[in-house]
């Protein structure tokens, strides 16, 4: 099951990063002070630790990188934690 963006309903253009029921993440837009495009700030949640040199969080200049980014963050944390991403039991 792959991470799944879902609209948080008390911000604007914010989004909760779920896997299944469990929120794994969130993808807040942010304006820019540089140009009038927003940013994206990604951030993993909810992983105690994870290896050496994992990204929790970072800054995307589209909704797409950033849930690219997280994506590739939250797939190094299930490898090293000897997880797939199968979904949930039959």
């Amino acid at each position: 099951m792959a991470p799944m963006l879902r609209p948080d309903p008390g911000t604007m253009g914010d989004h909760k990063v779920m896997h299944g029921e469990w929120q794994i993440g969130q993808i807040d837009q942010r304006p820019s002070f540089l140009n009038k495009d927003p940013r994206f700030i990604w951030a993993l949640n909810g992983v105690p630790s994870g290896p050496k040199g994992l990204r929790l969080a970072g800054v995307a200049d589209t909704i797409e990188a950033a849930e690219a980014e997280l994506k590739k963050s939250w797939e190094e944390w299930l490898a090293w934690a000897g997880l797939s991403d199968s979904g949930p039991p039959p």
